[in-house]
């Protein structure tokens, strides 16, 4: 299995910064985006996001005055990314050929004609 590099994982929350910045998302949001980015790249490390409790333990211990559900937040996004990316680079060729053909599939027949 291939490791997320560091790097990816930090253009990746960049760009879920930039994406909350200008999709009009809410302020507690492009907080918690921006709170994110700023742990990751203080941690200066991928590991502690890993595991979803150790990126809490993680998160709560750099920001001990954030209410519990804002460090959830921020946590459950630097997991929650680091596990997109993961995923993305360790899926099997099988699988991607799989999913390319299912979505055909469905394109091919549409919405309502699943039953032909």
């Amino acid at each position: 299995m291939k490791e997320v590099p560091y790097f990816v994982f930090l253009r990746e929350l960049k760009k879920e910064l930039l994406y909350h910045h200008s999709e009009g998302s809410t302020s507690y949001r492009r907080d918690t985006a921006v709170l994110a980015v700023y742990a990751a790249i203080s941690i200066g490390k991928i590991e502690p996001f890993k595991e979803r409790s150790s990126s809490f333990q993680t998160i709560s211990e750099f920001y001990p005055t954030e209410s519990e559900e804002k460090v959830y937040d921020i946590a459950k996004m630097l997991h929650v990314i680091y596990k997109d990316i993961y995923n993305k680079q360790n899926v099997s060729n099988d699988l991607k050929q799989y999913l390319c053909e299912k979505r055909f599939y469905k394109k091919e027949l549409g919405p309502n004609d699943k039953d032909k």
